[in-house]
């Protein structure tokens, strides 16, 4: 993978994250050397999610439902 400042960074694994079947978001790569969690706020709108931020946190929102799956 090719980050912003063309450095380059190394696939190690590729799973899902979350709570439960229920409540997780699929395909999230696992980087070498990656120091802080990426997610792609881009690719979880073009799976349908819905993010809402504030001044404390952000939310992601089910597709069609709204439901909330993460803070």
């Amino acid at each position: 993978m090719t980050y912003r400042d063309n450095n380059k960074g190394i696939i190690l694994g590729v799973g899902n994250i979350g709570n439960s079947l229920t409540t997780s978001i699929e395909f999230v790569l696992y980087m070498e050397g990656l120091k802080h969690n990426s997610s792609s706020i881009n690719q979880l709108c073009d799976k349908g999610f819905k993010i809402v931020f504030n001044q404390e946190c952000f939310t992601i929102n089910k597709p069609i439902s709204n439901n909330i799956k993460f803070v």
